[in-house]
């Protein structure tokens, strides 16, 4: 065998030829399996929206740099709304893009897009009344059902139910003066956001609201028809219901004793004139004012502080069977020299002093054995609404 080196030949022969061979061979591998050892730069780690390998997951809930997913049996992030067990049971959201749970205020899309809120630990959907710090702090609420934030005029449940006005915009509640699309005239309290129906003092002025829809039907003059501005002939000899000081003396008494029903009435003995008020969250709103005719001087209308005891449906007057709607606050045998009066078309006892239908055409007056005697309809305002347990005012 001839080797060629730095230009010359040598010639290698018999065993020597074999041996210069392998030495060769062994060189020349060595010199391939150096090359074939060079290091190779590992791939890139798979973006957080792409599918992990199922080889590598369990699927269920995972968290990762900090933030909640859920991984899909084959491997992919699950994106938008899903129901979990964890945390008790609830309805999350997870982003479309990224697959990461949403926590906070965030916009929604789908079938019902809009703005929900989810809980910063859990990112549970959060439901009901909410105070956010976003566009200088609101309180907003979110439907009970669907979660978003509602918007415009809309009714709410819970401890103070009612009618409120929610910003088309940010869903801050609204309060005081507003006037609807379809031309009513309506406020909502300054406390609570409630709309506000019935009779109702606001800013030292008496206003009266429609009792279903909240429409205002007028600067409250509330016996402003003819009946009413003829009342200057009354007992006290002033027509009290143009006076907002009377209006307010009664709003005061109801807030300095209260009740625990919520209603609260008061018996002015010595202008023959009830008041009823509701409590609306921290203000008081008069619901019914009322001429009465009360009890003679042998049977007087008692003075004090009392509740609504009971109710009942009795018939009077010749037996002719006339709703009498009455509502008792001074049960029979509560007062040492009242024993309650007899009614004499029946033989039934009405057990005590109350309101009820009575005296047509006599009010305000002293006729009565005690009681406190309105229309009918006014009667009957007080038996429905007003509630056993309701604090009744007689001075």
């Amino acid at each position: 065998m001839d080797v060629q080196t730095r230009g010359r030949t040598i010639r290698i022969k018999g065993a020597h030829a074999l041996c210069g061979l392998v030495v060769i061979a062994a060189l020349m591998g060595a010199f391939a399996l150096v090359r074939t050892n060079v290091p190779v730069r590992a791939s890139a780690p798979a973006r957080e929206n792409e599918l992990v390998q199922a080889s590598s997951v369990t699927e269920g809930e995972v968290c990762r740099e900090g933030s909640w997913y859920y991984v899909n049996a084959d491997g992919s992030y699950a994106k938008g709304w899903m129901h979990l067990s964890s945390s008790g049971g609830k309805w999350v959201y997870y982003d479309p893009t990224t697959g990461r749970m949403a926590k906070g205020e965030r916009y929604v899309e789908g079938d019902l897009p809009g703005w929900c809120y989810f809980d910063e630990a859990t990112g549970a959907t959060r439901y009901g009344w909410m105070h956010l710090s976003s566009s200088g702090g609101k309180w907003v609420y979110y439907d009970p059902t669907t979660g978003r934030m509602a918007k415009g005029e809309r009714y709410v449940e819970g401890d103070l139910p009612g009618w409120c006005y929610f910003d088309e915009a940010t869903g801050a509640t609204q309060y005081g003066w507003r006037t609807m699309e379809d031309g009513r005239r309506c406020f909502y309290d300054k406390s609570t956001g409630r709309m506000v129906k019935g009779t109702v003092l606001i800013d030292g002025s008496t206003y009266r609201f429609d009792q279903e829809n909240g429409n205002l039907l007028g600067e409250e003059r509330k016996n402003d028809s003819e009946e009413r501005k003829n009342d200057d002939k009354s007992v006290g000899g002033s027509n009290i219901w143009d006076d907002d000081a009377y209006v307010k003396k009664m709003i005061g008494h109801a807030r300095s004793i209260g009740s625990e029903t919520g209603w609260f009435c008061t018996i002015d003995t010595s202008n023959c004139r009830v008041v009823v008020l509701q409590r609306s969250g921290t203000s008081w709103q008069v619901k019914l004012t009322a001429d009465a005719n009360l009890g003679k001087s042998s049977t007087p209308t008692f003075t004090g502080t009392r509740t609504v005891d009971h109710k009942s449906r009795a018939y009077w007057r010749d037996g002719i069977g006339i709703n009498d709607w009455w509502t008792c606050y001074l049960p029979c045998g509560s007062e040492s020299d009242y024993d309650g009066h007899m009614n004499p078309w029946n033989g039934m006892y009405d057990d005590g002093q109350g309101f009820h239908y009575g005296f047509d055409g006599d009010r305000p007056g002293y006729n009565s054995a005690g009681c406190t005697c309105l229309s009918m309809s006014e009667a009957k305002y007080i038996y429905d609404n007003v509630p056993v347990g309701s604090t009744v005012h007689v001075f």
